[in-house]
């Protein structure tokens, strides 16, 4: 091995080394700042940390403690209404201690409609939060149009009531016209003069099977036709990562 590549494995290996370390330093300062509210009795300092904390779970776990109920609300409304990225299930479990009933579900609404990168707590917000049934139905059709994972679609697909023929064929459209739209913005930023990245082929391989998991072989051959007129110096990049899939052959 060349000294160039012992460097860079060091290096390497020391990058992810320091962002472990930092994951783990994060989560350990969480832990200690609620066991420290855990502890504490003053109601001045709990106040303190319940409005004051940068930690979203600690503020909450602070609040939990105050006497002064109408301050534990306003914590609890501000925490709700918060739409910092990543803080969903922490905005749902505020929403889950507010008095306004009302306001509770216009928060669940919130993150039912408007989250789009967490499928997850989507469903459970429908499954067990929304008093909106029809809504929660229509959160369920969303998700099994649109959402990423195979798994999540199905899940979602299994809790719509009352699906129609021509519901099920509309999901199944926006599903299929999802597929399209990544694959061009993959082939987009594709160099036909540089191999693909396995990430990026681990990628085209999913979506070539959500294609032929809704229309099967047919579907990957018309959708591989229509990009060809768009991307046909980079398209037959579809045929090797799709191999293998149902029938298609390489």
């Amino acid at each position: 091995m060349e000294w160039n590549e012992i460097v860079a494995i060091c290096v390497i290996v020391g990058a992810v080394a320091i962002v472990v370390f930092g994951i783990w330093y994060a989560v350990s300062g969480i832990n200690r700042q609620l066991k420290k509210v855990e502890k504490l009795t003053d109601q001045n300092k709990l106040a303190d940390i319940a409005k004051k904390a940068f930690n979203l779970s600690v503020r909450i776990a602070a609040a939990d403690k105050l006497t002064d109920r109408s301050l534990a609300q306003k914590v609890y409304i501000d925490i709700a209404t918060n739409k910092s990225p990543s803080s969903e299930a922490v905005r749902m479990l505020a929403a889950e201690k507010l008095t306004d009933k009302s306001l509770a579900q216009k928060i669940y609404i919130d993150i039912a409609t408007n989250v789009s990168n967490n499928e997850g707590i989507r469903m459970l917000v429908a499954d067990e939060k929304l008093t909106d049934k029809s809504l929660a139905q229509k959160v369920y059709l969303d998700i099994a149009a649109n959402a990423y994972s195979e798994d999540t679609r199905k899940r979602a697909a299994e809790k719509l009531t009352g699906k129609t023929p021509a519901q099920n064929l509309k999901a199944e459209q926006k599903s299929a016209e999802q597929c399209v739209s990544q694959l061009t913005r993959i082939l987009d930023n594709e160099n036909p003069q540089k191999n693909t990245s396995p990430e990026v082929g681990a990628k085209i391989r999913a979506i070539g099977q959500n294609l032929a998991n809704i229309g099967g072989f047919e579907l990957m051959k018309e959708v591989y036709e229509e990009l060809s007129y768009t991307h046909r110096q980079v398209v037959s990049i579809l045929s090797v990562f799709w191999d293998g899939i149902d029938r298609w052959r390489h």
